[in-house]
């Protein structure tokens, strides 16, 4: 089953950490999101911060939905053209059965030789990747999950805090 397209949203407004949280919680709390990452910096604008979103599987979520979710957090959003994700936009993965170091490099590797990933961190301790990509719609979430399952592990996109829902 193929994972639903991620919105990137380039995130005006945005000072510290706190602005991060409370825009992640925000889109995080609009129905159909499975995941939602925000970073201060990475937007396609001057000054913007990015928000990549993940539906959840077979949920259709509203862009529009996104924008006013993020104007109820006191910043202002902008969905970025194509539906695909930003240069420098970060998706979050849940990565299970990972058991050592070995496992980490394993992951990292698999990532980080996908076409449009430019890094890639992998964390045993938290069960969590965060994939950087290098251009918009370089790489699907369906892409990055099929990478870590065809190594052997488990995945799912990152869901606030937690396990992902595949």
């Amino acid at each position: 089953m193929a994972l639903p397209k991620v919105v990137c949203l380039d995130v005006h407004g945005m000072t510290c950490g706190s602005c991060v949280r409370g825009v992640t919680t925000a889109l995080e709390g609009v129905p159909g999101v499975a995941s939602a990452s925000v970073r201060l910096d990475g937007g396609t604008a001057a000054g913007a911060g990015a928000a990549t979103v993940t539906p959840a599987a077979g949920a259709t979520v509203s862009p529009a939905a996104l924008v006013a979710a993020v104007a109820t957090a006191g910043m202002r959003a902008v969905v970025v053209p194509d539906g695909g994700a930003a240069a420098g936009s970060v998706v979050d993965l849940h990565v299970g059965g990972m058991t050592c170091g070995g496992c980490v490099r394993s992951i990292t590797d698999v990532l980080t030789a996908l076409d449009g990933v430019t890094s890639a961190e992998v964390s045993l301790e938290a069960k969590r990747a965060t994939v950087t990509l290098a251009s918009p719609g370089a790489v699907t979430v369906d892409a990055l999950v099929a990478a870590v399952v065809g190594a052997g592990k488990e995945a799912s996109p990152w869901v606030g805090g937690g396990v992902g829902k595949a």
